[in-house]
């Protein structure tokens, strides 16, 4: 918790998690889609794969389905945070590590690397690069 205060603890399940904090979201996503032959699409609020804060794991000292409740669906923490910066450690040890450049805490396994810009912008030579002596690119 000390090196990566934002980190988060991926919960995932077999069965069909919906007692999640962000159920309601889902249905204000929905109001973007156009309605089709005057219907609307059907949609439930489910998932496979939730978010919790760490940090609030450790507190609860919950192991189980019961710590669902405070998750925040994958899908929505990786396009809806994570994408937009939300929920980052921006700190120069954070970035080295996660970029296999620092292996004192140990590396990740994978690493994905995305550069995000805006409509329109040019993209400028992104300064963070990832280790190429401990990864290899995939294309």
């Amino acid at each position: 918790m000390k090196n990566a205060p934002r980190s988060q603890y991926l919960l995932y399940d077999y069965e069909e998690i919906t007692n999640f904090v962000l159920g309601s979201s889902y249905q204000e996503a929905l109001r973007q889609y156009p309605y089709h032959r005057g219907s609307q699409i059907s949609f439930s609020a489910v998932t496979r794969a939730v978010c919790v804060p760490l940090n609030l794991a450790l507190e609860t000292g919950g192991k189980d389905t019961l710590l669902y409740r405070y998750g925040t669906p994958f899908s929505l923490q990786l396009a809806k945070r994570y994408f937009n910066g939300l929920d980052l450690e921006f700190d120069e040890t954070s970035k080295k590590v996660a970029t296999g450049f620092l292996d004192k805490f140990g590396l990740p396994k994978y690493i994905i690397k995305i550069n995000i810009i805006e409509n329109g912008v040019e993209p400028k030579e992104n300064e963070l690069r990832v280790n190429q002596a401990n990864y290899n690119r995939i294309d």
